[in-house]
């Protein structure tokens, strides 16, 4: 199993991914689709409050974690490894404490704005075909009704070559009365620069 583009990652790296400060990361974040990170745990430590949502959690503890050792062994980033590390020990306690979720099926059980932002590594390089357009579609809108920002991060691969469906996926936002903006920040890991897609509603959710 490969790790995903944020596995193990933490505040610091999402200070540089998600461009977010402080002010942000006060506020009731949601956590979607990014894999297993460090960001609950220590935002959970620091007081705050976020939900971290994802297939993957609806693995048995053992079998999620025999996937996130075998994944580590790709990944060559102390602190990213040592992230790895603190879901694990957070996830049981957290799961508990409804701070960890396995997705579910559109639309989300929260009410409009149950978030003050959302942060998401929901992958735009899975089913590119132009059919498959409405199903990101969706799900951008459905987290974009949760909060009045979305954070999207990764926009382009290893390689950097922007996703496919990105374009597409913005002028159906726009044509949905949603603002978006795509913005250069750091890559993970300080590599190379990268690209964060925000997004929000022009009106207010009903």
């Amino acid at each position: 199993m490969h790790a995903g583009a944020l596995w193990g990652c933490g505040i610091l790296d999402y200070r540089e991914v998600f461009d977010v400060d402080d002010e942000i990361l006060k506020g009731r974040i949601l956590e979607h689709a990014c894999g297993p990170t460090a960001f609950n745990a220590e935002q959970t430590a620091r007081g705050q409050v976020v939900l971290s949502q994802d297939a993957l959690f609806a693995l048995p503890h053992s079998t999620l974690g025999e996937y996130i050792n075998s994944a580590a062994e790709n990944i060559h980033v102390k602190s990213r490894r040592e992230g790895l590390r603190t879901f694990l020990a957070d996830f049981t306690t957290g799961l508990r404490e409804g701070r960890y979720r396995a997705v579910s099926e559109l639309p989300f059980p929260e009410t409009n704005f149950s978030f003050d932002c959302v942060l998401t590594a929901h992958s735009l390089f899975q089913d590119v075909h132009p059919n498959h357009l409405d199903y990101h579609l969706a799900i951008l809108l459905e987290l974009a009704r949760l909060a009045p920002e979305v954070r999207l991060y990764p926009l382009t691969d290893h390689t950097g070559t922007p996703a496919l469906l990105l374009g597409p996926l913005l002028l159906a936002l726009q044509q949905k009365n949603h603002g978006t903006e795509v913005r250069e920040v750091r890559g993970v890991d300080g590599g190379a620069s990268g690209a964060m897609l925000r997004i929000w509603a022009n009106e207010c959710p009903l």
